[in-house]
């Protein structure tokens, strides 16, 4: 909406030289009628000098009959192309059929790109008129910021800048087309800042303006005493502005308010004018004049009827006169006096060719065209007396309410009272208007059919000559539209676009409601962290499309366990929160755990596939575990590490315990990031005895730490963090190269050593570039692939069976690598991994040795899984081997390898080298 003077009511103030005593013949006969003739005289200055908000397109539009858009391209595409255009643009337009656009992404409402990437405002309108005139492509490119489109178009890498001002530096790199919107540029204030007449009255003061658009320049240029501040777009300097973080804003009258409509700002006002004029052309790359002159002959066939129709359909214009009376004295009062001289001495001359009967009709006439101005007026007009009985209304607001005179006249407002607005808002609206000031806000309201609409309303108090308020007029706009857009958009922010369940912003708001009720209360309240398990193998097996309807389903569930005061949310993938409210203790916690636990018992069928859910539920309680909505959520957070660990489908509370726990692992991980540039790594061997040849012909290359605070670490301190940060796959890497280097010495010592053994994690395999990392050592390192044995673990086929890892493994056993699968036993479905998976060596556990020479089940057990490896064609080693009786029942029972302390502990390389250098017995091996 904008504020508009209309010629019509303006004109009534030039009066003749007989007005001065007319009026005031007048005024005492309207102070005695209390008639709607001095009603309308009062409306005219409320018209004047309030904030009556009339939308200026609509009434340009109602002046002239426009066509549509779409109507305009058919009648003038054709005739434009053809007869309005030369041989020479035609000709040219034909070999240019694609013209990039510049656009400023985040300009609205001249232009923009919406939350879609569609090209809209002023500017993209004119833009789609214009290429159904010339039949030729006009693409709009999305580009980050404006100083970029700038560099862009300076380097002719975008063609025309469809919304630009011009400025002596843009002149030289663009042409320009004719100006085809201009606005004034104003000065923004919040309401407490007194009067500001002009920039000159800014000295001192923090200007925000927008960083490199024309007003930044003119200002930099014309005022170098202001203290500018640069800022990136509108939203962040009104924004700024509202919250005194600068003292005044300088922009385009229509973008301030399209601004201040969008963000809700109720405590900023138009200030001042400028001598600066706000005028929007299209810029044209230089060597290009040809589109120039098409664009100037394209615009000039918009006819005015359908500008003001694009301006009416993109920018709303809201002036608040939050003006003291000084400001408006010293606004006023200059102009006043001027004319006062004027009137006096146009009417001496002329106040005897005047009669008072003249002067009574042309005031009256005058008074007609108000009449007839409020008649048309396309907003909502209400005239009440002092107790809000109506006296009169305009055919607008008939049409929007749907009541008729007789339905009105004489009734009180009271009866378009809906029920949903508190009564101390009324009993504020009273008191504003009653005191003789301007109330403005926002009502539900109720049409003759009981349908609510949601209508802004600007209340103005009419007063006499004498300064009583005898009326009050109230102006109506139907806002329910941008009521619906601005609660769907609230909707879309802070909902779950797949479950429709609170996001992240939702729940936390909430969850800082719940704090500060606490907190006034002396309540508890608890908050459950929810993670599913194994989600992931959902989406890599059936697909996306089954993981949204898996976790829709799994939503709804979760949903049922809960009070109608608790809240549950999605904050994104697989992973759920609850908010318990007003819980007595954790023993009521801890049931609703259960229960969620419990309701994912059932199966649950997606796309005719039965599959079953469990999760992972962490529990944090308030205040016990923190006083603020972060640290909660993250206690929250790491009790369900913690119940993953324990085996998941279980729930922990938080306990210090935990925060101990997860404060070492965060030292580990920060300290195996500087280890590994600081090469604290080290690389032992454990040789591996040839049970049948009694020769030392393999060894396993195992990783330690030699931290700096902590001394020698084994990997079970550390191998689990560095696989869950990645670490993992650039230590790998490092223990490859230095068990390769160290394998060709161990060679050159001892012939007989043929294979080296090399632990690999499963993060390692996942990681794309492990093959070529594992053949470019080995190149590097002159060794052959046969030589080289990679050991993995059962989970490798656990976690990624089917997988890009699994493929890896088999791609490298087709170059001549081994496989070895550690700890067989020790989980999992082993035998069928073996039959499935490529495996060529098999190490038995130590858990199966350590009676076998006494317990005959167990030796049975032992002598199964060696016959059953070699049945399969594989090389079986037993691992932890610690005295000469199991080494003895191994050899017997013909296991081809073993390994473990009996023979040695893992060696350094130099102790290692003196082993070989040595060739001991079996037994002796063990004292070294």
């Amino acid at each position: 909406m904008a504020v508009i003077i209309l010629p019509t009511i303006i004109n009534p103030l030039i009066i003749s030289n007989n007005d001065s005593i007319l009026n005031e013949k007048m005024s005492k006969k309207r102070n005695n009628k209390g008639g709607l003739d001095l009603i309308f005289s009062r409306i005219l200055i409320f018209l004047i000098v309030s904030p009556v908000i009339i939308n200026i397109q609509n009434v340009f539009s109602a002046t002239e009959n426009t066509p549509s858009q779409e109507q305009s391209k058919r009648i003038h595409s054709n005739h434009f192309y053809d007869s309005v255009l030369t041989d020479k643009e035609r000709q040219w337009l034909q070999n240019h059929k694609t013209i990039r656009l510049g656009v400023d992404h985040a300009w609205a409402p001249f232009e923009y790109f919406d939350q879609n990437k569609k090209y809209s405002g002023v500017a993209s309108t004119y833009i789609k008129i214009i290429q159904g005139h010339i039949d030729v492509e006009l693409k709009p490119l999305y580009i980050e910021s404006w100083p970029d489109v700038v560099d862009k178009a300076k380097a002719r890498k975008i063609d025309v800048l469809p919304a630009v001002a011009i400025t002596p530096e843009r002149r030289e790199y663009l042409n320009f087309t004719e100006a085809y919107i201009s606005f004034p540029t104003v000065i923004a204030t919040t309401n407490k800042t007194s009067y500001v007449g002009s920039l000159d009255n800014l000295v001192g003061l923090s200007v925000g303006v927008v960083e490199s658009y024309v007003t930044h320049e003119n200002l930099k240029r014309d005022y170098p005493e202001l203290n500018l501040v640069p800022l990136k777009n509108l939203d962040i300097a009104l924004n700024a502005l509202s919250n005194s973080k600068i003292d005044a804003f300088v922009g385009n009258l229509a973008a301030i308010s399209y601004g201040i409509t969008k963000l809700q700002i109720e405590n900023i006002k138009v200030a001042a004018p400028t001598e600066y004029s706000f005028e929007l052309h299209m810029g044209v790359r230089k060597d290009w004049p040809e589109l120039v002159s098409i664009l100037n002959k394209a615009l000039n066939e918009i006819p005015a009827g359908q500008r003001s129709a694009i301006l009416n359909e993109w920018i709303s214009i809201y002036v608040d006169l939050g003006l003291n009376l000084k400001t408006i004295l010293l606004w006023v009062s200059p102009i006043l006096f001027g004319l006062l001289i004027i009137l006096y001495f146009y009417a001496k001359w002329n106040r005897r060719l005047k009669t008072e009967i003249v002067e009574r009709l042309k005031t009256e006439l005058e008074l007609k065209k108000l009449s007839a101005a409020m008649e048309q007026s396309p907003v909502s007009m209400v005239i009440t007396d002092l107790k809000g009985n109506i006296e009169y209304v305009n055919p607008k607001y008939l049409e929007v309410s749907g009541y008729s005179n007789d339905d009105l006249i004489g009734k009180n407002t009271r009866m378009f009272r809906t029920g949903h607005t508190p009564e101390d808002q009324y009993k504020k609206l009273w008191q504003t208007i009653n005191n003789g000031n301007i109330w403005v806000g926002e009502f539900y309201n109720r049409r003759k059919n009981g349908e609510l609409y949601w209508a802004h309303i600007s209340i103005c108090p009419i007063k006499n000559d004498e300064g009583e308020i005898i009326n009050f007029v109230a102006v109506k706009d139907d806002i329910t539209n941008r009521k619906e857009d601005e609660a769907l958009i609230i909707k879309q922010a802070t909902t779950d676009h797949l479950t429709g369940l609170p996001n992240r912003t939702l729940f936390l708001d909430r969850l800082n409601q719940e704090i500060s009720h606490s907190k006034r209360q002396n309540t508890i309240f608890a908050v459950l962290f929810i993670d599913l398990d194994n989600f992931k193998k959902i989406n890599d097996t059936l697909g996306h499309s089954a993981g949204d309807d898996y976790l829709i389903k799994i939503s709804a569930r979760l949903k049922d366990c809960l009070r109608t005061s608790d809240t549950i949310a999605r904050l994104g993938g697989d992973e759920f929160v609850i908010l318990l409210r007003d819980v007595e203790n954790s023993s009521s916690v801890e049931a609703t755990a259960k229960k969620v636990l419990h309701s994912l018992d059932d199966s649950i069928v997606i796309n005719e596939t039965e599959l079953y859910a469990s999760c992972s539920i962490g529990v944090s309680l308030y205040p016990a575990d923190g006083e603020d909505a972060e640290k909660i959520i993250q206690h929250a957070d790491m009790a369900t590490y913690r119940a993953k660990e324990l085996g998941r489908n279980n729930y922990q509370f938080y306990s210090e315990k935990i925060n101990i726990q997860a404060a070492e692992h965060n030292e580990i991980e920060n300290d195996l990031r500087r280890a590994i540039e600081r090469n604290e790594f080290k690389v032992y061997y454990q040789p591996i005895y040839s049970l049948q040849n009694n020769t030392i012909e393999k060894a396993e290359a195992l990783l330690r730490w030699e931290h700096p605070k902590h001394g020698m670490l084994s990997p079970d301190k550390f191998i689990s963090i560095s696989e869950e940060s990645g670490l993992i796959v650039p230590i790998g890497e490092q223990v490859l190269k230095q068990a390769c280097d160290d394998f060709n010495d161990f060679r050159a010592t001892s012939p007989i050593i043929k294979e080296i053994a090399i632990n690999c994690s499963p993060r390692q395999f996942q990681n794309t570039g492990f093959i070529d990392v594992v053949e470019k050592v080995v190149k590097e390192s002159h060794i052959k692939a046969e030589q080289i044995s990679l050991e993995i673990t059962e989970g490798l086929f656990i976690d990624v069976e089917d997988s890009f890892a699994v493929s890896s493994m088999e791609y490298l056993r087709t170059k001549g690598f081994k496989a070895s699968l550690d700890d067989f036993g020790t989980g999992y479905s082993s035998l069928g991994y073996l039959r499935r998976f490529p495996v060529d060596i098999l190490k038995i556990d130590k858990s199966f040795l350590h009676d076998a020479n006494v317990n005959p089940n167990a030796k049975q057990l032992v002598d199964t899984i060696i016959k059953m490896g070699h049945s399969l064609n594989l090389t079986v080693v037993a691992e932890g081997i610690e005295d000469i009786e199991t080494a003895e029942l191994l050899k017997s029972l013909n296991c081809d390898y073993a390994q473990g302390y009996y023979y040695a502990k893992p060696l350094s390389k130099d102790d290692f080298i003196q082993l070989l250098e040595q060739v001991p017995e079996p037994i002796k091996i063990a004292h070294l």
